[in-house]
C-alpha cells in the first residue's frame, strides 16, 4: 500500500471514531448503532469507550432489527381514573432511528385506585377482551435534552400522527369509557445511550412540563410542545368529556442488547 493510501485510510478510520464519539450537532437526531467483534477494534466490549483490551468497533447498524419493551405495571391516564396494567411494546427498527410497525399491548387492567375494577376493550355481554391493542404506531428517537444528555422514543400514530393511540377502553365500577388520543408520547431512553447494554430501559417518567399546578406528562422532544397525548372520559350514558392532557408512567425493560448513538 502506498504513504498516501495509507493515510487515506487512517483519516478514513479516525474520522469514522470521531463520528462516533463527538458531541451529536444540534438539529441532528440520535440513530441506532451497534457494537461489533472486530479484530483490531478500538473500543473496548459495550463500546462505551475507547481503550482496555480493545477488539470492537461501534458502527451505525439495527442489531437484531426488532425492539420490544414491556413491564408488569404501568399506569396510563393522569387527572381522571388513571389506569394500571401491564405493558409490552413491539416494532422493528429502522435506520437511521426509527421505529415502525408498533403495538402497544395492555392486559390485565384495572382501575389504578382499585384492582378489583376491571378494564377490558369493550363494553360487550359476551367473554371479556382482556387483552387491548393500540391503534398501528410509528416510533422516532429524538433529544429530550442535549445537555443534560436525554434520549426518548416517541410514538404516534402511523396513520394520522394526532389520532387516536387507544380509541376505546371500558372499565367498571364506575363504568367509564376512555379514549387516549391527540399525538405523542414520549419516553426516555437509559442504558443505551452511547455504549451496548442488554439492561436498558424505556422509562415513562410524567413531569410539569405544562407548568406549575398543571397536570403531569411526559416529556417532550426538543422543541416540540408538551402535552400531547389526551384523555378523554364518558361516564355513564353522558358525551365525553374536556380532553385533558395525561400520561403513561412506569418504566420498561427493553429485551436485547440496544445501542443508540447520540
Amino acid at each position: 500500500m502506498t504513504k498516501g493510501r495509507l493515510c487515506l485510510v487512517v483519516l478514513t478510520a479516525l474520522t469514522g471514531a470521531l463520528a462516533f464519539s463527538a458531541p451529536a450537532l444540534a438539529g441532528g437526531t440520535p440513530e441506532w448503532f451497534e457494537c461489533v467483534k472486530q479484530k483490531g477494534g478500538s473500543y473496548e466490549k459495550g463500546c462505551a469507550a475507547e481503550g482496555g483490551k480493545g477488539g470492537y468497533i461501534a458502527r451505525p447498524g439495527l442489531g437484531t432489527g426488532t425492539f420490544h419493551a414491556f413491564a408488569a405495571k404501568a399506569t396510563i391516564g393522569g387527572p381522571r381514573n388513571a389506569i394500571t396494567c401491564a405493558m409490552s411494546i413491539e416494532g422493528t427498527k429502522v435506520a437511521p432511528n426509527l421505529v415502525t410497525g408498533v403495538t402497544i399491548t395492555l392486559k390485565v387492567c384495572s382501575r389504578a385506585d382499585d384492582s378489583k375494577d376491571h378494564c377490558e376493550a369493550q363494553e360487550t355481554k359476551g367473554p371479556k377482551e382482556t387483552t387491548l391493542e393500540s391503534e398501528p404506531l410509528q416510533g422516532e428517537l429524538g433529544y429530550i435534552g442535549h445537555s443534560p444528555l436525554h434520549v426518548g422514543l416517541k410514538l404516534a400514530n402511523v396513520a394520522d400522527p394526532g389520532g387516536p393511540i387507544f380509541t376505546r377502553i371500558y372499565c367498571i365500577g364506575p363504568t367509564a369509557h376512555f379514549i387516549f388520543s391527540g399525538g405523542s408520547v414520549v419516553g426516555e431512553i437509559h442504558g443505551a445511550v452511547n455504549a451496548s447494554s442488554a439492561k436498558s430501559t424505556l422509562a415513562y417518567v410524567p413531569g410539569d412540563y405544562l407548568g406549575e399546578g398543571e397536570p403531569e406528562v411526559n416529556p417532550p422532544l426538543e422543541g416540540e410542545p408538551a402535552g400531547t397525548l389526551v384523555e378523554e372520559i364518558q361516564t355513564a350514558k353522558e358525551v365525553f368529556g374536556e380532553p385533558l392532557p395525561t400520561s403513561i408512567s412506569g418504566s420498561l425493560k427493553i429485551v436485547g442488547a440496544q445501542m443508540i448513538r447520540a
